[in-house]
């Protein structure tokens, strides 16, 4: 019995360091690979955040910026991507970073550490620091299978030179409209769980002020952006999410072109209501465009404004 159990052991022990230098080498040759995130030298204006911003600026239509926003991607992953774009691009003047009331909220822990991580994170594994990849491990033990097949993947796509994790532009939706059940059902996901209000992202706020930081290191100003959201929707939103949403913004002293209000018509948004549809982009890029040439902040309604007023 001894015996078969020693065997048993060393059977299974064998592929699991085998598996381990495996992937230890991979982390290596993509470390390697990843090492810079260049892009252009004309760019000078860059978008970052998740699908909001993924979905909302065409930038082929922005001639100094450019959109790497991309779906899921909470305040932790854009730091590191920034980490690697501000220390690639000297060029960069101007970041302008995704910011609602959904990105403080504490359902984007499942967007690291949860459920969707396994989906997520992997595009973006090799672009960060050792201690934080064995930690995304270790916390996504119960998902390791499909983290580590999904990490492989990424891997493979960074060969071939399609980085995943740079996003981009990407709207699907151009004959949709807002729907009342769907925005309820939105709103119950991002700011409820279990009939109560979820708490706080404590990761995503501690990340925002890193992203803060590391953007005055760079010497780069650090704009937020806050994309349109339907009336409906706006107006279901607990008023303690408003509350430190505001709070955020005065006591960080943060510059913000809040653009909640700016669209207000059903064909202008997806079914979720939080989220704008073709037409919603168009017209959202275009006050960007506007902004650009006059160089000024927009109020709630997308019109150009002075700073403080």
């Amino acid at each position: 019995m001894k015996m078969f159990l020693k065997k048993t052991i060393l059977f299974l022990f064998i592929p699991f360091v085998l598996g381990c230098l495996f992937f230890s080498i991979l982390i290596f040759a993509m470390k390697n690979k990843t090492k810079s995130f260049q892009i252009n030298d004309n760019i000078t204006e860059v978008f970052i955040g998740d699908s909001h911003i993924q979905g909302t600026i065409k930038d082929s239509l922005l001639p100094r910026g450019i959109n790497i926003g991309n779906s899921g991607e909470s305040y932790y992953l854009s730091y590191f991507k920034l980490v690697k774009l501000l220390g690639s691009n000297a060029n960069i003047q101007k970041v302008y970073l995704g910011f609602s009331y959904h990105n403080i909220s504490g359902y984007y822990y499942d967007f690291v550490y949860g459920k969707f991580s396994s989906s997520v994170v992997p595009s973006y594994y090799y672009i960060l620091p050792a201690n934080e990849q064995m930690k995304l491990l270790v916390y996504n033990y119960k998902t390791l299978p499909a983290f580590l097949k999904n990490s492989i993947k990424s891997a493979a796509d960074i060969l071939r030179n399609r980085v995943a994790f740079e996003g981009g532009y990407i709207n699907i939706f151009d004959s949709s409209r807002a729907d009342r059940k769907s925005m309820d059902k939105r709103i119950n996901f991002q700011f409820y769980k279990e009939g109560e209000i979820y708490p706080f992202s404590s990761l995503n706020l501690d990340y925002l002020n890193k992203i803060s930081a590391l953007c005055k290191e760079h010497h780069v100003e650090l704009i937020l952006v806050s994309t349109p959201l339907h009336p409906y929707f706006l107006n279901k939103i607990p008023v303690e999410y408003i509350r430190k949403y505001d709070s955020i913004i005065y006591n960080g002293n943060y510059h913000v072109i809040d653009l909640h209000r700016m669209l207000k018509h059903d064909d202008e948004f997806i079914p979720d209501g939080d989220h704008v549809s073709v037409k919603g982009a168009m017209l959202t890029t275009r006050k960007f465009l506007a902004l650009d040439s006059v160089n000024l902040p927009v109020n709630n309604d997308g019109h150009p404004i002075h700073e403080g007023n």
